[in-house]
């Protein structure tokens, strides 16, 4: 037997002989009736007949084992580890999470206070609301602000947690999955908490309604953001669950919004190591590993991936400077100072601007810095081809995200957690504005090393695309900026 295993089964041996003949539904009782089998709270070790055996796994997943060493009473023991707290490192709070199918979840809201940002609020601007909901966050910001091993799931994940904890009805019909996540207690209509998951109606905000904004729903509806968006003309369109107190079937929906940067949900995370190949690598092996970068000079916080030798941002930089004088934000049409653009594809800069004063460089690492955050530098030439190296064949396919290219087959397969995106590009007009082009097609990204005076290597990707381009561009052009840790 697995030595980790023994020693759970004789940490629990014990425990059964006290449970195997208590097992009573009244309130204190450490253990509960479910089905013809007990399971404890505290040590969430199943046992009773081994028929149960079958019923357990359905209840709380495929994390039993057999064996038939059992005390008396009770025919098998079972451990599993479905649930547990952890605490985030930001701020010293702790969270629950649990284990529901093959995914593992915070089984609480986040309430993480972004630092110098006013893109996440408690309900009613009240901290008790904070302490009991979450706090509320619009996309842009909800897309990095999970915990270090954590991530924002997509909306795929939601729909395969949504698949899992459904039940289906004589007609056919998949029902009652917010039923079954939504917590005993706090809504207008309860749910029973069959997961753990323990939803809880946190409301939302809407920066749309008036000049001050509409607070809603808190006791009746919970939404909660993905990480899946679409671009369109009038901003990100993010999507977003929902579980709410009417729905005499209990439903959970899956909806989206064009207007998700005015929009501010709940926000629940995954955890890292049980991230589905919908979110980072399709048909790869390769485990990601990812941490977090804060930026002290504006208080963002971005998503990194280890790659190879490397450590890659997971996202484009989004650094305006101290003056907001920096690069620029692109739209469908026009490079404009627009937030939303921002929040989802950072900042557009010319090379100048990226490389801060520094002369061109091609050694690997480059050494420049630029405009990236301390300890971080820009990419050389060298540095983007050992990438492509690392990641072989199709390798603009395997950098892409798995979602938010215009096109569905555009999408990648995101094998390595580079997550890249297509911000378009920024062309200089004679008109006062400056046009932009490709966002939702294409993404560019600056190298530190020029090709002449007037021109520097860059690397594309493209929806029609499955490599990673190289070619040199003039230096007044506006591309992303992707930074590598010294």
């Amino acid at each position: 037997m697995n030595p980790l295993k023994t020693h759970a089964l004789l940490a629990t041996l014990a425990l059964t002989a006290i449970f195997t003949f208590s097992c009573s539904s009244e309130e204190g009782d450490p253990t509960k009736d479910i089905t013809g089998y007990c399971i404890s709270d505290v040590a969430k070790v199943c046992y009773g007949p081994a028929s149960s055996l079958a019923e357990c796994k359905q209840q709380y997943g495929d994390d039993f084992y057999y064996d038939s060493s059992c005390p008396s009473g009770a025919s098998i023991v079972v451990v599993n580890n479905n649930s547990g707290t952890f605490t985030d490192s930001r701020d010293g709070q702790e969270y629950k999470w649990v284990k529901i199918g093959q995914q593992i979840w915070m089984a609480e809201n986040l309430n993480y206070d972004v630092p110098s940002n006013a893109t996440d609020l408690c309900y009613d601007n009240s901290s008790s609301n904070c302490a009991t909901y979450g706090r509320l966050y619009n996309f842009g910001t909800a897309q990095t602000t999970c915990p270090t091993g954590w991530y924002l799931p997509s909306k795929e994940e939601w729909e395969q947690l949504r698949d899992f904890v459904a039940e289906t009805n004589s007609s056919g019909a998949r029902i009652k999955a917010g039923f079954n996540l939504k917590a005993k207690s706090g809504w207008g209509s309860n749910g029973t908490d069959k997961y753990g998951f323990s939803a809880l109606p946190g409301g939302s905000f809407s920066a749309l309604s008036g000049a001050s904004g509409l607070f809603y729903g808190v006791g009746e509806d919970g939404y909660w953001w993905s990480a899946t968006s679409t671009m369109r003309d009038s901003g990100p369109y993010g999507y977003y669950s929902e579980i709410g107190s009417e729905s005499s079937e209990g439903l959970m929906y899956i909806y989206g919004s064009s207007e998700a940067n005015k929009l501010y949900y709940s926000v629940r995370c995954l955890r890292d190591d049980f991230r589905s190949p919908s979110s980072s690598s399709s048909s790869s092996d390769n485990e990601i590993a990812y941490g977090s970068l804060y930026d002290s000079r504006d208080g963002k916080t971005y998503k990194t991936v280890v790659i190879g030798p490397q450590v890659w941002m997971a996202e484009n930089l989004n650094y305006s400077g101290t003056d907001n004088n920096i690069g620029l934000c692109g739209s469908s049409y026009r490079l404009v100072n627009s937030g939303s653009y921002c929040d989802v594809y950072g900042r557009l800069y010319k090379w100048d601007e990226a490389m801060n004063g520094t002369a061109s460089s091609s050694g690997n690492p480059s050494e420049v810095q630029g405009i990236c955050p301390e300890d971080w530098h820009i990419p050389s030439d060298d540095e983007w081809i050992q990438l492509a190296d690392y990641v072989g064949g199709n390798a603009g396919a395997k950098l892409k995200a798995a979602s938010g290219w215009y096109y569905a087959d555009g999408n990648g397969t995101n094998d390595y957690g580079f997550s890249a995106l297509a911000g378009g590009r920024g062309e200089p007009s004679t008109s006062a504005s400056n046009y932009t082009y490709d966002v939702g097609e294409s993404g560019y990204w600056w190298s530190a090393t020029e090709y002449d005076r007037y021109s520097a290597y860059y690397r594309y990707l493209n929806y029609e695309l499955i490599s990673l381009g190289r070619d040199n561009y003039p230096k007044s052009r506006w591309f992303s900026i992707r930074c590598v840790q010294n």
